[in-house]
């Protein structure tokens, strides 16, 4: 999707393994680079092993996995609802979050214009922009941030709209991050996860 158009650059300097997509398929694709690589009954473990995570937090969560999760990406060049089929969707459905019915989708993303601001809408909305703030993102950022219609939007009234690192929840796209944004969420809800197993 991103690197195919210089396959044979890669090749020529190591054997090179590309998946042929991102966003949902993201865990199946770790588990794929380590069938490929040799470490494929670790990968699989390392699966099992966020996935039982993820179920730790929903149990400490407790109700609190009823409440649909909003999940929007601000940025000058596209703003975007990101469905199911993002790298945060697939997490938020490990735990076993709901979702708006807006974003109830199995595509990865769809952009919006500030007219669709009420499909942002959810019990909680997490939002993420570029992490360096530089003058344009934060400009944009705050542009969206002091739309009416956002202003509007119960979770922002509530307190309940919050930012969260765009590595962690986006850009990143593994399993590292994926452990991130569940500690995230443990702190976004109050509740301790056990410690990791070295």
């Amino acid at each position: 999707m991103r690197q195919e158009k210089i396959y044979e650059q890669l090749s020529a300097i190591a054997p090179t393994v590309m998946s042929e997509t991102i966003g949902e398929s993201w865990l199946k694709n770790y588990q794929f680079y380590g069938e490929v690589l040799g470490p494929g009954d670790k990968a699989e473990a390392n699966v099992a092993a966020l996935e039982a995570r993820a179920k730790a937090l929903a149990t400490a969560i407790g109700d609190g996995v009823n409440e649909q999760i909003s999940s929007v990406r601000f940025s000058p060049s596209r703003t975007g609802l990101y469905f199911r089929g993002s790298f945060p969707g697939v997490v938020l459905d490990l735990v076993g979050f709901k979702r708006p019915p807006a974003q109830d989708h199995l595509e990865t993303f769809t952009e919006v214009q500030k007219e669709r601001i009420p499909e942002m809408a959810g019990d909680r909305i997490f939002y993420f922009s570029s992490d360096n703030d530089n003058s344009e993102d934060k400009a944009n950022l705050d542009e969206w941030l002091a739309d009416p219609l956002w202003l509007n939007l119960e979770a922002v009234k509530a307190g309940k709209a919050q930012r969260v690192g765009e590595l962690a929840w986006n850009a990143g796209g593994g399993i590292y991050c994926a452990y991130m944004m569940l500690d995230d969420l443990a702190d976004i809800y109050g509740v301790t996860l056990p410690p990791l197993a070295q």
